[in-house]
């Protein structure tokens, strides 16, 4: 917790907590109410109902977001608000970076979207998640090898579908990243092949995906769709070697959505794989992405990331960089599901 506190959110038929770590004072434990187990079924149970409607075309994106608004509004009545009551009174400053770490079936509810009107968590502070507390030790671990290229920026690996059905809005986010400069590579349709992708992912700081994720019911099936319905599979990036991986951005439908398997105490999705697998800073999707968002986000989070850094460590950065884009899009009227859908994992 140097970085930031951690929030633990255990649900038990035996009893519920809120386990706040400090890195400067003993861990606060604040019980919650003892219907909260049955209560966190019931939000769970409607979340994954309104996925299944969404996905089923049973409703719409207009559906999904208000049933998505009513879920916010009880995260934030029954957990965050306790949480931000709690910092405050440890003095946390405004905007202050909070890791959440919640247990067994809460994983799939978005914590950092939490709120409702004019007062969400975002207001408050910058929220990443961590699978365990392991996890966000590796991530801050010292480099296995340091950058060596010759300009004073990562070196970016776009990977893209640009003639992909749905994907209208790919071509413009592929040039917005690549106009960053030259240290930017870039494997587009035929050239992006799961083999091809990762070769070039051991030469490379960080990545951008832009094409369709699929979920399956097997965790380690599901991936990232490459050229000619060539699949990037989970299993494919946890066994990577990555020596110089830092960071991800996942701009691809569900890719931080558990799928739907019994196995909900473990993080298996492919942004917990990009994190498990070595990316110490991750960002994801937790559900489908609006086509159009995909070169907004991708332009003001870069914008923020690419600022000049003084420690070399710019995947530190990506939290704020997306909290800085996600609250852009909030401000200017987006729908809460599509500003919401944008998470980020790790350091």
């Amino acid at each position: 917790a140097t970085e930031g506190p951690i929030i633990i959110v255990n649900c038990s038929k035996r009893g519920s907590h809120i386990i706040i770590i400090f890195a400067d004072r003993a861990p606060s434990i604040v019980p919650l109410a003892g219907g909260f187990y049955d209560t966190a079924i019931k939000l769970n149970t409607s979340y994954l109902k309104a996925r299944k409607e969404l996905l089923s075309e049973k409703g719409g994106p207009g559906v999904f977001g208000h049933k998505l608004e009513e879920i916010l509004q009880q995260l934030w009545r029954l957990v965050a608000s306790v949480v931000v009551n709690k910092l405050k009174a440890a003095k946390l400053p405004r905007r202050s970076r909070i890791w959440w770490c919640p247990t067994s079936f809460l994983s799939i509810l978005p914590f950092h979207a939490a709120g409702s009107h004019n007062d969400f968590l975002i207001d408050h502070y910058i929220s990443s998640y961590t699978p365990t507390l392991k996890a966000l030790i590796d991530a801050r671990s010292p480099a296995h090898s340091p950058t060596t290229n010759i300009e004073p920026f990562p070196r970016l690996l776009v990977v893209s579908q640009t003639k992909s059905p749905g994907l209208l809005s790919a071509r413009e986010e592929l040039e917005t990243i690549c106009r960053l400069g030259k240290f930017v590579k870039s494997l587009d349709e035929a050239a992006a092949t799961r083999d091809s992708v990762l070769r070039q992912l051991r030469s490379h700081d960080w990545v951008h995906f832009i094409c369709h994720g699929s979920l399956s019911g097997n965790p380690f099936e599901s991936s990232l769709i490459l050229h000619g319905e060539g699949k990037l599979k989970l299993n494919d990036i946890i066994q990577s070697h990555l020596p110089n991986a830092e960071f991800a951005f996942l701009a691809a439908c569900c890719t931080a959505e558990q799928s739907p398997s019994r196995l909900r105490d473990e993080i298996l999705h492919l942004t917990g794989a990009m994190h498990f697998s070595g990316f110490r800073s991750v960002v994801g999707t937790m559900w489908e992405m609006a086509d159009e968002d995909g070169p907004r986000v991708a332009g003001l989070f870069y914008r923020e990331m690419l600022k000049h850094d003084g420690d070399g460590q710019r995947h530190k950065k990506a939290a704020w960089a997306l909290w800085m884009a996600t609250q852009i899009m909030k401000d200017i009227g987006i729908p809460i599901a599509r500003w919401a859908n944008f998470v980020h994992f790790g350091a």
